[in-house]
């Protein structure tokens, strides 16, 4: 409702005791007004909450929150996540925390816009004031920024996943991500040391992904057992032979081929056309879980290129890594295989593996 001007005619006139009446009612407006934005500032870090809580919260923050109710500014524009096949299925937003130099991290779905990951980022370059300020929030076993790499696994334990990747935001910092249930804890390469924790719910990225996008799991999908280990592959594969233009070097690549990657990882290529008139090349790529037995097995179908005899794929892993393999023919009929995870930025190489492949009969 419009607040009314004191200085319309609406005032003109006004005895003393309907001037003492409006002022008694400003008063009891601004009490109720006061009172309506104490819950604001308590629930947005005025209440010396530092307590990280597994799937829950980080401080006073709670998961699962539209974006509007975290009250904080953003400071960069919000990064899509994207599916293997480019579809955008989260937001990444950047709020700066007042007082303590950390950079708040707010994972959003696309199907709902509720916070599903919230993860505090200390920058580098603070003063050390500040610094000591963003080392308060914590864990219940006393993990926080600042803890070192040690620290972080005697207190918690073996992650249930890790991933390695470059955090261009914050400085290009090479990150080691570890994954603990409804718990990020991302720790600076360099040093050794957390400079991100947080808190996330159950399934976090990969439940955002499968609900806005939909069942994408070989599993979910027309998956069955390929007879090598745990590898699925799709009912639906089928071999096109190649025709009589395409090279030896290329046609030899086409069918079925299993093997390992280094850490015995198993997977599956198979080359179900080439076809040099269309330009086209289609293959699946299908992989286990290992000796590790992390993850989940899977599958998935996509284009190819040659380059000279060597045929390659590229994805994309995730909005910082991507992963390049090729794959060769060799006289004797077999595969071999090179897979490289890299930074999607500058190709940098965080890791590489290799595999000899034989013909799937």
């Amino acid at each position: 409702m419009r607040a009314r001007d004191p200085t319309n005619s609406g005032f003109e006139g006004s005895t003393r005791g309907s001037l003492g009446t409006f002022w008694k009612s400003a008063l009891v407006l601004s009490s109720l007004v006061l009172g309506a934005f104490v819950p604001f500032f308590v629930s947005n870090g005025q209440t010396g909450d530092y307590l990280i809580v597994q799937g829950q919260r980080v401080g006073p923050w709670i998961l699962g929150r539209l974006i509007e109710a975290y009250g904080l500014v953003e400071i960069i524009p919000r990064l899509e996540m994207r599916s293997q096949r480019g579809d955008v299925y989260a937001h990444v937003y950047s709020l700066r925390v007042p007082a303590t130099g950390l950079v708040m991290r707010l994972s959003a779905c696309e199907s709902d816009g509720l916070a599903f990951a919230i993860i505090l980022v200390r920058l580098p370059g603070q003063e050390e004031s500040v610094a000591a300020e963003s080392a308060r929030f914590k864990t219940p076993q006393g993990v926080g920024i600042g803890s070192s790499e040690e620290e972080v696994l005697r207190l918690l334990g073996r992650p249930d996943s890790t991933i390695e990747w470059e955090d261009r935001s914050a400085g290009n910092i090479l990150v080691k991500s570890l994954d603990y249930p409804g718990l990020r804890v991302n720790i600076d390469r360099a040093d050794r040391r957390v400079y991100g924790i947080g808190a996330t719910a159950r399934g976090a990225w990969a439940e955002c992904e499968r609900t806005v996008l939909g069942p994408t799991t070989p599993q979910q999908l027309d998956g069955q057992p390929s007879g090598y280990f745990d590898v699925p592959i799709p009912r639906s594969l089928r071999i096109l032979p190649p025709g009589p233009d395409v090279p030896r070097e290329r046609a030899g690549l086409s069918g079925i081929w299993s093997g390992k990657w280094t850490g015995d990882r198993p997977l599956i290529l198979a080359v179900e056309e080439i076809n040099l008139q269309l330009n086209r090349v289609t293959v699946v790529y299908a992989w286990g879980r290992g000796p590790t037995r992390r993850g989940s097995p899977g599958w998935s179908r996509m284009r190819a290129l040659f380059s000279g005899p060597d045929l390659t794929l590229l994805w994309q892993v995730d909005e910082f890594r991507e992963s390049f393999s090729t794959f060769r023919w060799l006289p004797g009929d077999s595969v071999e295989g090179t897979l490289e995870f890299r930074m999607a930025s500058n190709k940098f190489i965080l890791r590489t593996w290799t595999s000899r492949m034989n013909r799937m009969r």
